[in-house]
């Protein structure tokens, strides 16, 4: 098992708030891994959001970072706005082996987003 070194962070477009970030529905989960942006690819992406993996491993997208590192990211799946604590983990899919170990958690704010108005007149 090979295990690299993993942090979690979050793009936005929001401001922060006290329990860390704020998010939107669209935006993405960014993180760097000191894999190669290939190897990093071929993994899956578990993520563990409130005290619980998800069952679909999240979509990353991964290209070159720093070195032979690589930065990844996936869109944030549906979640209700309110306050969550998130997880990243790296699995082999090939054989399920740990790749990796938790990432350390990072705590957002889901914002809703309004309704877009429709039927627009003049009455």
């Amino acid at each position: 098992m090979r295990v690299f070194a993993l942090t979690l962070g979050i793009l936005l477009l929001g401001s922060t708030t006290t329990f860390g970030q704020t998010a939107k529905p669209g935006q993405s989960f960014a993180w760097d891994t000191a894999d190669t942006p290939a190897r990093a690819q071929s993994h899956r992406w578990e993520l563990e959001l409130d005290g619980v993996v998800a069952p679909t491993p999240l979509r990353a997208t991964c290209v070159p970072g720093t070195g032979s590192d690589a930065s990844c990211s996936a869109l944030i799946p549906a979640v209700t706005p309110a306050q969550h604590s998130v997880r990243l983990r790296a699995v082999d899919a090939a054989d399920s082996t740990l790749v990796s170990d938790w990432s350390a958690p990072l705590t957002f704010t889901m914002r809703a987003v309004p309704a877009t108005p429709t039927g627009l007149t003049i009455r």
